[in-house]
C-alpha cells in the first residue's frame, strides 16, 4: 500500500497565527522516512512552498495557488525521468483574470472587494500576518489575486454566481479570498494517482485541511483529516469520504494527531508503509 499525505499548509500543518511547524518537523520527516509521500497542496505561491520545503529539508512534489499548478511531479514514485513534467499549469495568468474581472463583474459588487495590491503595506501585513520578504513572496502570485470581501452574504453569493458564469472562481481561505480560474485543490489527484501506480499496489490519498478552499481536496481523498482552526466553526464536508478524522487540537500538533489516527484506521504501523 502506498500512502500519500496531501496537505494544506497554513492552519493545517503550519500554525494559523505564527506559521511555525518546528515542533512537528521531526514527526513529518519520520512519516516520510517510513514511505509516506508528502504533497503540499496550498493556496500559497510557488516560492512560498519552495521555502517551506527548504525549511523541512526535503524536495517535494507540490501544488500551488489552489490547484493552479503542480510542481516537481518527476519526484513521484514511478515517474519516468524522460517524460517528466516539472510544472503543469491549469491556472489562468493573473493579468487575464483581472481583465476578465473588470469586464464581466458588476461594478457595484466589485466595490465590496478590496484587492491587496490596492492597500497599504501595513494593511497587507495585518490581513496576511506576514512581513518583509515573506509578505513579498505571498504577493508573487502567478494564477490568482488576493482580496478581502466586505459586503453582505447575499452580495457574496451574487458575486460567486457572476464569477462562475464567466469562468472565474473565488476560493475562501482562512484569512482572505483568492480569485482564480476554474480549478481547485482536487484537480491533480487522479493524475497523481496515475503517476504513482506501481503494479497492483493500492494507493491511498489522505487529505488534510482546515478551510473552505480545502473541501474539494478532502472530498476527493480516501481519508479526510480536518484540523480545527482557532475560534472557528467546524469545517463541514457536504460529500465526505467514508472515513473522516477530526484532529483534537489545532495546527501544527493537530496535523500529527490526524496523520497518526489515519494510519491507525488503515491498520498501519510505523514500519509498514
Amino acid at each position: 500500500m502506498q500512502i500519500i499525505f496531501m496537505t494544506d499548509l497554513d492552519g493545517t500543518l503550519i500554525g494559523h497565527h505564527d506559521f511555525e511547524f518546528g515542533s512537528i518537523r521531526s514527526a513529518i520527516n519520520n512519516f516520510c522516512k517510513i514511505g509516506v509521500t508528502l504533497i503540499p497542496n496550498s493556496s500559497k505561491t510557488c516560492v512560498e512552498i519552495e521555502n517551506f520545503c527548504k525549511r523541512l529539508g526535503r524536495s517535494l512534489t507540490f501544488i500551488s495557488e489552489n490547484g493552479a499548478a503542480i510542481n516537481n511531479s518527476d519526484l513521484l514514485l514511478n515517474s519516468v525521468i524522460n517524460n517528466r513534467i516539472d510544472k503543469k499549469v491549469l491556472g489562468v495568468n493573473a493579468e487575464e483574470l483581472f481583465d476578465l474581472w473588470n469586464k464581466s463583474i458588476d461594478p457595484i459588487l466589485r466595490k465590496n472587494c478590496i484587492f491587496l495590491d490596492d492597500i497599504s503595506k501595513s494593511k497587507q501585513e495585518e490581513l496576511l500576518g506576514l512581513k518583509g520578504q515573506e509578505l513579498a513572496n505571498a504577493l508573487r502570485r502567478e494564477y490568482s489575486i488576493i482580496f478581502n470581501f466586505v459586503g453582505s452574504a447575499d452580495a457574496f453569493d451574487e458575486l460567486q454566481r457572476q464569477c462562475k458564469k464567466v469562468g472565474l472562481v473565488i476560493h475562501k481561505g482562512g484569512r482572505v479570498y483568492n480569485l482564480s480560474g476554474t480549478h481547485d485543490k482536487s484537480n491533480f489527484i487522479e493524475a497523481i494517482k496515475s503517476r504513482c501506480l506501481n503494479g497492483n499496489e493500492e494507493i491511498v490519498i489522505i487529505g488534510f485541511g482546515d478551510s473552505q478552499n480545502d473541501i474539494a481536496m478532502l472530498q476527493a481523498s480516501d481519508i479526510a483529516c480536518i484540523v480545527p482552526r482557532p475560534n472557528a466553526s467546524k469545517l463541514f464536508l457536504p460529500n465526505p469520504p467514508e472515513i473522516v478524522i477530526e484532529a483534537p487540537e489545532v495546527a501544527p500538533t493537530g496535523w500529527v494527531q490526524a496523520a497518526t489516527m489515519a494510519l491507525t484506521k488503515l491498520n498501519i504501523k510505523a514500519g509498514d508503509c
